[in-house]
């Protein structure tokens, strides 16, 4: 100013009288006398911190929209990968299913086809948690009562991150039921504790809350709730190692890990975040380097009373055999329908294939 120069739009900030702190653009004129010397300034300070406030707001929502069509695009992908991988475990199984029916006289190949049996299995369960994520897998939805669901998974949690992970929990009393797959939350919550497990490598605390919106602590609501329903909050949060914004933008997405390569599939949270979306709810994450990180997930409640999913049957439970029923199998698999036509068989029935198009034929 001195040497006569204009300061144009200058953002910093400024105490008002009330003392609160305002953030302004301040443009700044020197004032010449007759000789042309700076006698002083003339200046105008704009307030900007609702303008500021309104902007990092619309970068926020653009930053989240952006994420969702990334995950949109991903789990597309991932799903018809999935699906048509499934297609190929499942010829796999029901083949290797067959072959250790048959070999119970030859323990040795019996045992070998058990371990490729085994090993397709896994590779069945990393597409269930792709379809998951994708939301090509729908889930059993009944109301659920969240609060039970997190009472009746504390030992499996406790168990899961281990002696020097202290597990608390408090629950909100009254709240109402969601509509979703028990199962399914159930994942959601262990997959969660394994995470904060892995975040906390000499011990920690796992807190897990249940709260409605409004409360202390409560999530950001996804959307307005319903007048007569609301929302029920759970959060998951550790004291573990954080995240760097650079993970946390990530987090989200499948085959993403910081984990060694041995050690994690990169599905976990991904597959959490496909679950809670299914369920019309939505993930918020807060998290800072060496602070711990918080899970807080918001989920549309509904009226009534939670129930219990309907039981399925025990494993190993065999069907009753057919008395010459007509079964009729579509599927663009051919070797899923020759297995399903084998089992048919086996089973006293009788199979229908179809062919023709894409839909192969069964033997």
């Amino acid at each position: 100013m001195r040497h006569g120069r204009k300061i144009r739009h200058l953002e910093t900030q400024r105490v008002r009288k009330d003392g609160s702190v305002i953030e302004v653009s301040v443009s700044v004129t020197p004032i010449r006398d007759d000789s042309g010397t700076v006698a002083g300034v003339a200046a105008i300070a704009r307030d900007l911190t609702e303008f500021n406030r309104e902007q990092a707001e619309r970068e926020a929502a653009q930053a989240q929209l952006q994420q969702t069509e990334r995950l949109e695009t991903v789990g597309q992908l991932a799903g018809g990968l999935a699906h048509d991988f499934n297609n190929l475990l499942g010829a796999i199984t029901g083949y290797a299913g067959l072959v250790v029916a048959e070999t119970a006289s030859d323990p040795q190949v019996r045992a070998d086809v058990e371990q490729i049996l085994a090993a397709a299995q896994r590779g069945a369960q990393l597409t269930r948690q792709l379809l998951v994520f994708s939301r090509h897998q729908p889930g059993r939805a009944v109301p659920v009562d969240v609060g039970a669901v997190v009472t009746g998974m504390r030992d499996l949690m406790v168990a899961s991150v281990g002696p020097d992970v202290a597990v608390r929990v408090d629950l909100a009393v009254d709240l109402p039921p969601v509509l979703g797959d028990e199962g399914r939350l159930e994942q959601v919550l262990l997959n969660l504790a394994v995470n904060a497990r892995d975040a906390m490598p000499e011990g920690g605390v796992l807190a897990i809350t249940t709260a409605r919106p409004g409360s202390a602590g409560a999530a950001e609501r996804p959307r307005e709730a319903d007048p007569d329903t609301g929302w029920v909050e759970l959060a998951v949060a550790d004291t573990g190692t954080g995240m760097s914004p650079e993970v946390a933008k990530r987090v989200f997405e499948p085959f993403f890990t910081t984990k060694e390569a041995d050690q994690g599939t990169g599905l976990g949270l991904a597959t959490v975040h496909g679950i809670i979306t299914a369920m019309g709810g939505s993930v918020k994450l807060e998290t800072a380097e060496g602070r711990g990180t918080t899970f807080r997930i918001s989920l549309p409640a509904i009226a009534g009373e939670a129930g219990q999913v309907e039981a399925s049957p025990a494993p190993g439970a065999r069907a009753e055999r057919g008395h010459g029923e007509v079964v009729l199998v579509v599927d663009d698999e051919p070797a899923l329908l020759a297995v399903v036509s084998r089992i048919c068989h086996g089973g006293g029935g009788w199979l229908c294939g179809g062919g023709g198009g894409g839909l192969g034929a069964a033997g």
